[in-house]
């Protein structure tokens, strides 16, 4: 009985450090207190003092190549190490090997990947410019057609109550619709995720994406998005990754009630 015993207690901690190795809460936590106490302790609800703080401490800035050399292979993996599209969930195959061998087709130009960069931030709202394209805090693995299928729209919550209209379905991915006559896409998946990235990209890059790209009811069905689906290890593994990376980290990962207390009034220009 002891042989089966021990192999069961070797086989506990090996899940435990496999776990840890992924994402160590503890550390996180730590790392969390310490970034935030630097800019005093009120700041959380203020917004200017907030965008001022992730503009301080993003040190290291990417480029698109590099971003995407650090999502494929590591930010984006799940605990069991799968790559999932963030809009259909769909399990993507290959290894952290193969991500990374796709990483090198998509910076040479080369053959159609069957997953690509989703920017959940078109980069045809602020005209492709660094460092908000290879800002790795708004980039997800997305199959290739959910990507395209959302193309530039603005994120939207589809309900019919409100007076939105279906235009398009694509199977695993989302709907498009039109809501006062602005497209829009409601994802599948992955909503609480790509609200809190937006909410990011708005409060880091203060009146860099204009109020036609988001408008004010489409900034509150993601303000609820934030709320609704609350970030999972696989949304803290990536903040946690990406602040060793860049230097800065998504508050709204880290204090959920911000999403509530943070006015974006002055976050989006005319």
């Amino acid at each position: 009985m002891r042989a089966p015993l021990y192999c069961l207690c070797l086989l506990l901690l090996v899940c435990l450090v496999i776990a840890e190795s992924y994402y160590d809460e503890e550390r996180d936590l730590q790392d969390r207190n310490i970034y935030y106490n630097t800019n005093g302790d009120n700041f959380q609800t203020d917004y200017k003092k907030l965008s001022d703080l992730l503009v301080k401490t993003h040190s290291h800035r990417t480029d698109y190549g590099e971003a995407r050399g650090h999502l494929y292979p590591t930010i984006d993996r799940y605990p069991d190490d799968s790559l999932k599209c963030v809009y259909s969930q769909k399990l993507l195959e290959g290894d952290n090997k193969a991500a990374a061998g796709g990483v090198r087709i998509m910076v040479r130009g080369g053959s159609n990947p069957t997953y690509n960069c989703e920017h959940s931030m078109p980069q045809s709202w602020f005209n492709k410019q660094l460092p908000m394209k290879g800002d790795i805090h708004h980039l997800f693995t997305a199959e290739t057609r959910c990507n395209g299928f959302r193309g530039n729209l603005p994120f939207g919550h589809y309900d019919t109550k409100k007076g939105d209209r279906a235009l398009k379905e694509m199977a695993g991915c989302g709907i498009m619709f039109d809501r006062d006559g602005v497209k829009s896409f409601f994802p599948l998946y992955g909503r609480g995720a790509v609200a809190r990235a937006v909410l990011y990209f708005i409060t880091r890059y203060p009146g860099e994406i204009e109020h036609r790209n988001i408008p004010e009811s489409h900034l509150e069905d993601i303000k609820q998005w934030a709320k609704d689906y609350p970030a999972e290890r696989w949304e803290q593994h990536r903040n946690r990754y990406i602040y060793e990376v860049q230097g800065n980290r998504n508050p709204y990962i880290d204090f959920p009630t911000l999403v509530s207390e943070i006015d974006f009034s002055g976050a989006l220009s005319n």
